[in-house]
Order: structure tokens, then C-alpha cells, then sequence
């Protein structure tokens, strides 16, 4: 696995995915990996518990930005869809140490994301919120491949469609 903490992997509806340079917002410390949420219009790195429907995409380069924030702070992001897999490491769970048949399709898992590095992974032991649902694991590497249940963008244009 890459040193990405969320990976794009494949789209099951195999279209190709799309890369937008997004405005971020003030007083973030984001590296390529990262799982971004739309807040107040820009781009931030996504916090344990993110609302399922503010994931915007995949940070493709790193910036670090001050309390003001210009048009010129800018990063290249993957703009997720709903059929886009993302391929993460998972935190085991105090009673949910693994992945199972079982846990595919169905149950939604939330982010944590480690006080002292940072590091996002999906969190077994968080289904409060949950916005991950799992397409595929590898236990023995302990990594999970993931599509987001609603992205911001997409979300936003399946409404539209339907005006």
C-alpha cells in the first residue's frame, strides 16, 4: 500500500475518476492521502465523525495553510463519486478486530484520525455515522477498500438530475 492514507483503487462503474484544484480553507495541515470534507465552501481534512454527505475527495498534494486563507491556496483533489474505491489501513475496534463476508455492502464504518500523526483509517469500532461502506478487505494487511455512501458533489448532482 502506498503511503496514502486513502487510496483510489477502481471505480465499479468503471468510469475514470475526475481531479479539481479546490480552495482550502484556513489552518489546515493536509498531505496527499487525505480524505477531505467541504467546509463553509472549501476544502479541509476530514475529522473522525465527518457527515457522510460533506466527503468531497482525496487530497493529491500537500499545503499547510495560515488563519487567512487566499484564492491562491489551492490543492488538486480527486473528486470522489459514488462508485469510486478507496483503499485504506482500518483501526480494529474493541469488539471488532477483523472483517468478514458479512461486513460487506452493508454496514457503514467512520474515519479516525490519530492525534500525534494525523493518520486516517477506517475505524471498525465506529459505525456511529458511518459514511464507508466496505467492497473488499484484506485481513492480513489489515486494509479495506471502501466506497463513500455520499459525496458532497455527486450527492449535490443527483438532486439536481431529478428536478
Amino acid at each position: 500500500m502506498s503511503s496514502f492514507d486513502f487510496e483510489y483503487k477502481r471505480s465499479l462503474d468503471l468510469s475514470q475518476p475526475t481531479v479539481e484544484k479546490v480552495h482550502v480553507a484556513a489552518n489546515q495541515t493536509i498531505v496527499a492521502g487525505n480524505l477531505l470534507v467541504v467546509s463553509s465552501g472549501r476544502a479541509a481534512k476530514a475529522a473522525a465523525a465527518a457527515a457522510y454527505n460533506t466527503v468531497l475527495g482525496v487530497a493529491l498534494a500537500d499545503i499547510t495553510t495560515g488563519g487567512t486563507v487566499g484564492d491562491d491556496d489551492v490543492i488538486p483533489v480527486l473528486i470522489l463519486t459514488q462508485y469510486a474505491v478507496l483503499r485504506a489501513t482500518y483501526l480494529p475496534g474493541a469488539s471488532k478486530t477483523s472483517l468478514a463476508a458479512g461486513d460487506k455492502f452493508g454496514t457503514m464504518y467512520d474515519i479516525d484520525v490519530n492525534g500525534t500523526t494525523g493518520k486516517q483509517t477506517v475505524n471498525l469500532g465506529d459505525t456511529t455515522g458511518g459514511f464507508l461502506k466496505v467492497v473488499g478487505y484484506d485481513n492480513d494487511n489489515k486494509t479495506v477498500d471502501v466506497i463513500v455512501a455520499a459525496g458532497h458533489l455527486w450527492n449535490s448532482c443527483q438532486v439536481a438530475e431529478g428536478d
